[in-house]
């Protein structure tokens, strides 16, 4: 009975120790390795000092990848307990039936647009009628293509087609297969600035932070995330030039192209702490409700999912 008794309190002591943040929580975390600002920045920050750490992840493993197809193979794997992604890739797995969390925002990834060549004689959609412009289906690039078009009542004489990268649709719109495409920051910014884009329409978008059920249910694992993601929205701020050429080395991006898209995200100007949100906003909730209609009329999904379930109140 008393060896009984000891194995029982022997295992009650392995539990709490693992509960404890001292004990150092896994965290398996994967970011976007060029296609996203303040994601990649976050995670750069994540990977090159110990914030994490110090929040009870000392076994904490923060990885940079190139697709968003990957983030979500990584999530639903299981390689990944928490990936920082787009809306989109959060709306697709939880329409897809795999059950995530988001559990916060970290603001602006800058500007999608539909763009054209400088010289092109485009000024407007009416201007694209009988013409083709690119974009990537299932991505947050898709949905406002679509609607823009929708819009100018031009449906039926706009062709929309989907390509599989941002070097494909670049090349199709150098070549004239395209006469516009569909981009995003920090591609669009670097487009811009280097005379290769002129802005027809743009929109600003969100990022999403996603984790799996398991992170969510493992004690306080995602308040103390937050509070470590806070921290490096932080030092974002407080050491963009530092930041800024960690992601440029990785990226190869230009530093001003990185600053300047960055400059669009409400945590990129933070003096404290208290300056930081990590906050799903109202709209940007009604926006992923809306995508995911979208996206099941458009059959990329195989439910309509109820986001609020998912969504960190």
């Amino acid at each position: 009975m008393n060896q009984t008794l000891l194995f029982i309190f022997s295992l009650m002591l392995t539990a709490v120790a693992q509960a404890s943040p001292s004990t150092g929580t896994r965290l398996r975390l994967a970011y976007p390795a060029e296609g996203t600002i303040l994601s990649a920045q976050v995670g750069l920050v994540f990977e090159k000092t110990d914030i994490l750490k110090k929040h009870g992840f000392s076994s904490a493993k923060a990885v940079a990848m190139g697709t968003g197809r990957e983030l979500k193979t990584a999530l639903v794997s299981g390689r990944a307990d928490v990936i920082m992604t787009s809306e989109t890739n959060f709306v697709i797995l939880v329409g897809n039936g795999f059950d995530c969390f988001a559990i916060n925002s970290l603001g602006s990834a800058g500007r999608m647009a539909l763009v054209v060549p400088p010289g092109s004689s485009v000024q407007s959609l009416a201007d694209l009628k009988g013409k083709k412009i690119a974009t990537i289906f299932g991505t947050s690039i898709h949905q406002p293509a679509m609607e823009w078009v929708k819009a100018a009542g031009l449906e039926d004489q706009i062709q929309v087609l989907d390509m599989p990268s941002q070097g494909a649709m670049n090349a199709a719109l150098k070549s004239g297969a395209v006469q516009a495409i569909m981009t995003w920051d920090p591609f669009l910014t670097q487009g811009v600035n280097q005379k290769q884009y002129r802005i027809l329409q743009q929109k600003d978008f969100d990022l999403i932070t996603v984790a799996s059920p398991s992170f969510r249910d493992n004690g306080d694992a995602v308040a103390r995330l937050n509070a470590a993601t806070k921290e490096a929205l932080l030092y974002v701020a407080q050491n963009k030039e530092q930041v800024n050429r960690w992601f440029s080395q990785m990226a190869k991006l230009d530093v001003k192209t990185i600053d300047d898209a960055s400059r669009l995200n409400r945590n990129y100007s933070a003096k404290t702490l208290e300056d930081v949100s990590l906050s799903i906003s109202p709209q940007f909730r009604d926006h992923m409700n809306r995508q995911a209609r979208f996206l099941f009329a458009q059959k990329s999904l195989t439910r309509l999912p109820e986001l609020g379930r998912y969504l960190a109140q």
